[in-house]
Order: C-alpha cells, then sequence, then structure tokens
C-alpha cells in the first residue's frame, strides 16, 4: 500500500527514487552521500462503516538508498522499498468476499543522472516490484516500470519531458506515456511546475517559512504549511496541511491485473518536524480522515464495490537517517 500508483505520475515515482519532494531529481547537481534509511508507520483506529461493521487500517513502510557511483557529471543509486498494509475489518466486497488481512509490496530500482556543465539532466529509472496477500507467493503481481527523462534549461526556468512505461499500471498499462512540465521561477523564492500529470507549487517567503501545493489530474491534491518560530531551534519546525487522494494496493491473487484496492480519503493534519543536515529528518503529525471510501476498481473514481467508514482520527510518524 503507497502512493497512488497511476503510471503517469512521473515526478512523484522519480522523486520517491530520490528520497526527495516533487522536482527534487531534477536539481542539476550532483550531491554525493553514502546511504539513507527511513521508515514510517501510520495508523488508522477502528471505526464504524456506513451501513454497519467495523474498519481499522494500519500502514507500515521501510525504504533504503545508496548511491552506488557518482563524480561530478554522474550518479547511479540503487533502492529498494516495502510496504505493509494490515486491514482489520467484518465488511466484504459484495463481488469478492472479505476483506485482505495484509496487502504486500516490494521493489527494488535504480536511478542514473547525467548533469552537463549547461545544467541539463538527463536520466532513467527503471524498478521492478511484486505484490501479493502472502509475500511473495507467486509471480502474479510483479510489475516493471520505467521512465527516461531529460530537463533542458533556460536562463532561469526549464522544460522537463518524461517518457514513462509502466507494464501493471491500473490505468494504460502497457503503453508508454510521455509528460511535459514547465519549470518556473518567478522568483528567487518560488518554485512552480506546471503540467501533467502533476503540478505544484513551493514558496519561502522568509528563511523559516514556506508553502507547499500539489495538484493532478487524477484528483489528487495537497496544501501544507511549515514555520520554525524558534529562532535558536530552527531545525524544529511546525506544520499543518489538507490532502485528499488515496493509496492504491495489488491484490493479484482476488483481483485482475488492472484493478487496485483504493482507500480513499481527505486528511486535515498538524505536527511536528526535524531536520538535523540534509538526510536526517523525522516527523510526527495527527489529525482527522473525512469523505472515506474503501473499494475495488480499475481507478479511485471508478469502484465496484466500496464501503464508507465514517470519519475519524489518524497518527503518522516518519524518520528518515543518513550513513
Amino acid at each position: 500500500m503507497g502512493p497512488l500508483r497511476i503510471s503517469v505520475l512521473v515526478v512523484l515515482a522519480l522523486s520517491l527514487a530520490a528520497g526527495e519532494g516533487p522536482g527534487a531529481w531534477l536539481v542539476p547537481v550532483i550531491r554525493p552521500y553514502t546511504a539513507v534509511a527511513s521508515g514510517g508507520y501510520e495508523y488508522r483506529p477502528e471505526v464504524a462503516l456506513m451501513g454497519g461493521g467495523r474498519y481499522e487500517l494500519a500502514i507500515a513502510r521501510a525504504a533504503v538508498r545508496t548511491q552506488v557511483w557518482d563524480d561530478e557529471s554522474n550518479e547511479l543509486v540503487f533502492s529498494g522499498s516495502w510496504e505493509d498494509a494490515e486491514f482489520t475489518s467484518d465488511a466484504v466486497f459484495p463481488s469478492l468476499g472479505e476483506f485482505p488481512s495484509h496487502l504486500h509490496e516490494l521493489r527494488l530500482g535504480a536511478l542514473y543522472r547525467h548533469v552537463t556543465p549547461e545544467r541539463q539532466v538527463y536520466g532513467t529509472y527503471v524498478a521492478v516490484g511484486t505484490a501479493d496477500e502472502h509475500p511473495y507467493s507467486s509471480s502474479e503481481g510483479t510489475g516493471l516500470t520505467a521512465t527516461v527523462f531529460w530537463r533542458r534549461p533556460f536562463t532561469r526556468d526549464a522544460l522537463l519531458f518524461t517518457l514513462t512505461y509502466i507494464d501493471d499500471a491500473a490505468i494504460l498499462g502497457g503503453i508508454p506515456l510521455p509528460g511535459l512540465t514547465y519549470e518556473w521561477h518567478p522568483t528567487v523564492s518560488t518554485t512552480v511546475l506546471i503540467g501533467v500529470p502533476f503540478s505544484s507549487l513551493s514558496w519561502k517567503p522568509d528563511q523559516r517559512t514556506t508553502l507547499d501545493a500539489s495538484l493532478s489530474v487524477f484528483g489528487t491534491a495537497r496544501l501544507s504549511a511549515g514555520t520554525a518560530p524558534w529562532e535558536s531551534y530552527s531545525w524544529l519546525r511546525l506544520q499543518v496541511g489538507v490532502e485528499y487522494g488515496a493509496e492504491a494496493a495489488k491484490w493479484p491473487e482476488r483481483l485482475p491485473e488492472d484493478e487496485r484496492v483504493y482507500t480513499r480519503a481527505g486528511k486535515v493534519f498538524a505536527g511536528v518536524a526535524a531536520r538535523l543536515g540534509a538526510y536526517n529528518t523525522g516527523s510526527l503529525n495527527a489529525g482527522w480522515l473525512f469523505a472515506r471510501k474503501v473499494g475495488v476498481g480499475d481507478s479511485l473514481f471508478d469502484l465496484d464495490d466500496y464501503v464508507r467508514p465514517q470519519p475519524g482520527p489518524f497518527v503518522a510518524a516518519n524518520l528518515s537517517l543518513g550513513f
């Protein structure tokens, strides 16, 4: 269970490979490091289902990435991630029966980037993933992801070209899909990515405050703000936000290749985050889930069977350590 895995969300896929926020893989600089390990846990306590029944969800994540080779113009990064979603519910899908107890996913990938003296960025990202209810009992949940990308800079801005292939994507799987994004810097404190399928805004009005927003054509959106209110503790930040979207997980033992289990919800959250160096970060957030729906189908907005959990709380913790 992970971020909504729509095949043409290239920016998000590559950002995960780089271990940073949207657009980080586009930075025309090779920054050496050894390895980064990260993990997270999100708990959504038991709530009643509309129409009767109960529902609870816990999501655990772990990842590692290491830069196995680099020089002034090139880098090669290997990465791996594991995710486990644990469902506790007495609900049933009308066409499938009971909920799965666990859905797992393991993904191994490699990212190569080349940066030219003119600050162009070329590269490719390739990953193989496997998902199953009982890891990893068959090859039915195996999938390939491959992306090539090119950043074409101008004086201050840039154009970003991508071509992505995901053989088991829920939407347009097995078809190479192009992407085009304009990277715009209206001021030194503002970065805007405008394109398909993903757009984002990052604004830093002062050294201690940030505002971030993102939107995809598939109906996911996020708005968040953070500030370091104490000058003596600039490594400690307060953050708030609201988002809408879903996690998606394959269930190859019970679902066709083009269908997923979706857990859709809106979120409002607040919490604290700490940064000690470039790769040592942690966060703790809590908030409220609303407009919830859990179901199976071939897209976030086309669910064949679903249930509706009542609104309820959640808590999430994340930690990243560099070595």
